[in-house]
């Protein structure tokens, strides 16, 4: 398997010394703050997440629980022979589980590889050999297509997460019942690769992106700094967890800070208001289209008193949208992100039907956020000059 290091040999380096939080080898490391956050330092009763995937049984875990089976995977991994830097390729939905698998991946070190269950068996087949991982953690939703990869590739070791119906499979819930809660003695480095997201582009097969420690924790930062967010709020977002919007705008941030997360398996216009009135969801993060959807809604307001903002991202926000939520008293948010930067670049909230946001709304995407620098550049490289069409450049 790959070291997430951009194909250097690194395989006679020393690993870090494990140190307690924030030591050198675990400050960037989002699993070694869920550690911390579950630790009396933190707040480890407050409850971390809500997966709603079953309305009649929705399963809630604490920041303890969460932090223990994300411990048990990780143990588990290692005890499959999983190391630092090997991906660990994952088809699953908006679930508790895909928060575990992917917080037991950084604690060890390991490369956290989810792909969009919607890709065909050749594509994804093409993805598992491109990233060369050996393990391979799917909903039993995406059989056939599990089947598909593991089918002549004996090095793969599947875990499966549902009901077990594939042979060749580990089940999940037996996997972490045989492992220690303990949290591994495992750290890493800022620069080594934290995640890889696929970005579809518009030739050829998907890109692989990858994102460092230290670039997934800015990029958290800067997305929740710039919606204000608070370990009050509770947030629902539209995205998957395979994309970059479904991570770091903005699941992980509240975990970084004690807050509380809705998991939706699959987005829906009239269920995604119930959610928010029924779990007093305060922060809403989806694309132009499917706000446009929740508001067409016959008696949508009644749903929403508890929403402090939304933010829309992935395609132009048309004014007539931002002042619907803003008519609510709702702020509305505009963000335009990469998956090459961790979905940042711009976000920036519209608060009133003044705000000069929406002289130019479907045009305008406000300003960069904290940690974040943008500028746009003409055909000869140079700064372009105001109203002059050019190329986005994010650094951060």
């Amino acid at each position: 398997m790959g070291d997430g290091t951009g194909g250097r040999d690194n395989s006679k380096r020393t690993a870090p010394r494990a140190t307690v939080y924030p030591g050198p080898g675990s400050v960037y490391n989002l699993g070694s703050i869920l550690e911390r956050n579950a630790s009396p330092s933190g707040f480890p009763e407050r409850t971390a997440v809500i997966d709603v995937g079953d309305r009649r049984t929705a399963r809630i875990w604490t920041y303890e629980i969460l932090n223990k089976r994300a411990n048990q995977f990780a143990q588990a991994l290692i005890a499959l022979g999983c190391k630092r830097g090997d991906r660990v390729f994952v088809l699953l939905p908006n679930r508790l589980e895909t928060l575990e698998v992917l917080y037991g991946c950084l604690k060890i070190g390991a490369v956290f590889t989810p792909a969009n269950f919607r890709f065909s068996a050749e594509e994804l087949l093409y993805l598992v050999d491109d990233v060369q991982s050996r393990v391979l953690v799917f909903d039993t939703e995406y059989l056939d297509k599990a089947r598909a990869v593991v089918e002549g590739r004996p090095q793969i070791k599947s875990i499966e997460v549902g009901t077990h119906q594939l042979d060749t499979s580990l089940d999940y819930e037996s996997l972490l019942s045989r492992a220690s809660d303990h949290p591994p003695a495992c750290a890493t480095l800022p620069e080594e690769t934290a995640m890889i997201l696929f970005t579809a582009g518009t030739t050829g097969h998907p890109k692989g992106v990858k994102l460092t420690h230290r670039s997934t924790f800015f990029a958290c930062m800067a997305n929740g700094i710039s919606a204000s967010m608070t370990q009050d709020d509770v947030y629902l977002g539209a995205p998957p967890m395979f994309h970059a919007g479904g991570l770091t705008c903005f699941q992980l941030y509240m975990l970084m800070i004690n807050g509380t997360i809705v998991l939706q398996p699959r987005w829906n216009a009239q269920e995604t208001l119930e959610l928010i009135e029924e779990y007093g969801v305060t922060y809403h993060f989806g694309i132009a289209t499917q706000l446009k959807l929740m508001v067409q809604i016959d008696g949508w307001q009644n749903y929403v008193r508890s929403l402090r903002a939304v933010n829309g991202g992935g395609e132009p926000q048309p004014a007539e949208l931002k002042k619907a939520f803003i008519d609510q008293g709702i702020a509305y948010f505009s963000g335009y992100g990469l998956t090459e930067t961790g979905a940042t670049g711009l976000n920036w909230p519209a608060r009133g039907p003044d705000d000069p946001m929406l002289r130019k709304a479907s045009e305008c995407m406000g300003k960069p956020p904290t940690f974040v620098e943008v500028k746009v550049i003409n055909e000869d490289g140079r700064d372009a000059a105001p109203e002059q069409v050019g190329e986005i450049l994010i650094r951060r």
